[in-house]
Formats: C-alpha cells, structure tokens, sequence
C-alpha cells in the first residue's frame, strides 16, 4: 500500500496523501501513528476492503510532468478497444481480478467474468484450462483465501463475508467453507485469533526481556 500511494505523491508533490487509507486486517499494536506517518492521513483498519481513498479534489490536480503526446490515447474510449487476447490473459490475473470484482456482487459465472474481459465463455475455460484450472476451482480458491483473511484480520460478522464473497446466505457460506476447510467459520475465526494472541503475548515478552536485559 506504501507502494501505491508513493506513485501519485510522486506525480503529484511531496504534499499530496489520500484522505483515507483502509485495510481490513486490525491494527497489529496499541497505536496507528506509524501508519498515519507514512500515508500522512487518518487509517483505519477492521474494514470489509484494503483501499486508499482519494479526495475528489485529486482528479483535478495538474500532473507536471505529464507527457501531452500521451493524452491522444488517454481519450480511448474501452469499448473501442481490442478485447483480451490469449497473449493478453497472461497468467489469468485479469481473470482473478474480474471474480474478486464480482463476488460481492452475487453475480460471479462464468459467464459474466467472460463478458467483462471481453471474450466468450469458452475462451475463458480454455485459458484456465491452459494453467490447469477450471472456473470453479480458481473461484473457490479466491473465495478460500479471503474468507481466511476476513476471519483474521477483520471484526466483520460472518453474515457480511457471506455476502463480500457471493453467497446467497449464511447457511450456504457455511456449508461451502465446512466441506472446503474442515470447519466452521466461527471455528476457525476462533483459533486464529488464539495464534494471533499467542504470537502478540511471546512479542511482548520478548520485548520485555530485552528491554530488562543488562
């Protein structure tokens, strides 16, 4: 995120910073001034998405070493656009970026993914099926990984991941994540948070110890 925001400050000036900076896992000490520093804005964490979220105010901004001869092309409207060819599927990152778009909408298919990369469903399962995957395995996939980081890092209700990541209900998200992790969400949202407590205490600890050592 560091990363990210560094790229418009230096576009933009030393004095530009987001208006807010969000992430979604909690804040790993007692005080959020580290973060405030480097992104120079007011962070908050606990949140349903990982977002840096720009003041209106930046869109009008002049950029002073923007390039004229670039602006004919900044003017192409994306329909006009070729669609995403094989080469241009890559290593199916746009894929993944289309489903992590649509799970919370609760209109993740196939189908949809495909017309929002601008091919048909077919080509879609033939590029997955190049890197050895299929629609639904790299969906459930994606769905795995964020469920697990929700339950983590963040204080939503399950009701609300069930929602951020497509499911119609919580008994289906349930049933879902019990047949792919073994357990319930609250299950295992209750042994991580016992990790993560387990790690702070053996940090404080050692930082004890070392503050106490001759």
């Amino acid at each position: 995120m560091g990363m990210v925001v560094q790229l418009p400050r230096g576009m933009l000036g030393a004095d530009w910073a987001p208006e807010t900076v969000q992430f979604v896992h909690a804040p790993a000490g007692n005080s959020d001034l580290p973060h405030r520093r480097m992104f120079g804005c007011p962070v908050r964490f606990s949140t349903d998405r990982n977002a840096i979220v720009l003041p209106n105010a930046t869109l009008d901004r002049p950029v002073p070493l923007s390039d004229p001869g670039f602006r004919a092309y900044a003017g192409i409207a994306p329909h006009t656009m070729h669609p995403v060819s094989g080469q241009g599927m890559g290593n199916i990152e746009q894929a993944k970026a289309a489903i992590l778009g649509l799970l919370p909408r609760g209109r993740c298919t196939a189908g949809a993914v495909a017309r929002g990369l601008g091919i048909d469903r077919r080509t879609l399962h033939r590029h997955l099926g190049q890197a050895g995957l299929n629609f639904s395995a790299m969906r459930d996939l994606l769905r795995s990984a964020l469920a697990r980081q929700y339950l983590e890092g963040s204080a939503l209700s399950v009701t609300e991941i069930a929602q951020l990541l497509g499911f119609t209900s919580v008994s289906a998200f349930s049933r879902w994540f019990r047949q792919s992790a073994g357990c319930s969400p609250t299950a295992l949202r209750v042994t991580l948070s016992a990790r993560l407590h387990a790690k702070s205490t053996d940090a404080s600890h050692r930082e004890n110890a070392t503050c106490e050592a001759p």
